[in-house]
């Protein structure tokens, strides 16, 4: 994630922005990042040229110490300074929706490692605490939440943090997705989160 600045795709509209909201401190080198789509009278080696005339500072294209980024669009350019990682992973949802039963931590790391692969998880709780971290990752849709699991019939796939098939009488139709099978769950980074 970036927070950016918008302007027209326009180089001088680049420059003006660009000098405006970067800044290099003394004795700091500097890099102009800019990608291009769109038909233009430019190109991006032209935008990493002009605007980083413009910048006071020495460059330095291999390590610099700060980074100014510089996306041109078809109409419209961002402009941004800083890279924000997130969880990563596929687009939540691009994989279908799943069933993911939550009742304790490793239930929890297993709906998370899920939605990293692109899974849309309908939480099957009553665990107020862990639907509520669930829903801090469950960004783009509102997280659905059941008390209990609906008749087999209607399940895709189900996903929980369990080794073994002990906690489910019988099992459904759809499929088991156990993704903490080859991995310590306490090990792994949503688990302290």
């Amino acid at each position: 994630m970036s927070p950016c600045y918008i302007c027209p795709s326009d180089i001088e509209e680049m420059k003006k922005l660009s000098k405006k909201i970067f800044k290099v401190p003394k004795k700091k080198t500097f890099a102009v990042r800019a990608r291009r789509t769109g038909s233009h009278k430019f190109t991006s080696m032209d935008i990493n040229n002009q605007v980083g005339y413009i910048i006071p500072g020495k460059a330095n294209l291999t390590d610099p110490d700060k980074e100014l980024f510089i996306e041109c669009r078809q109409k419209n350019t961002y402009i941004f300074t800083e890279k924000i990682p997130g969880p990563g992973g596929l687009p939540l949802g691009s994989a279908g929706k799943i069933f993911g039963l939550l009742k304790n931590q490793e239930d929890l790391t297993a709906c998370l490692m899920m939605m990293k692969r692109g899974c849309e998880i309908i939480a099957v709780s009553d665990k107020t605490p862990l639907i509520n971290k669930l829903k801090k990752w469950h960004i783009g849709s509102e997280l659905k939440v059941l008390k209990k699991l609906p008749k087999s019939k209607d399940i895709i796939g189900i996903t929980m943090g369990e080794k073994t098939y002990s906690s489910m009488r019988t099992r459904p139709d759809g499929l088991i997705l156990r993704p903490l099978v080859a991995i310590n769950p306490k090990a792994y980074i949503f688990t302290t989160k």
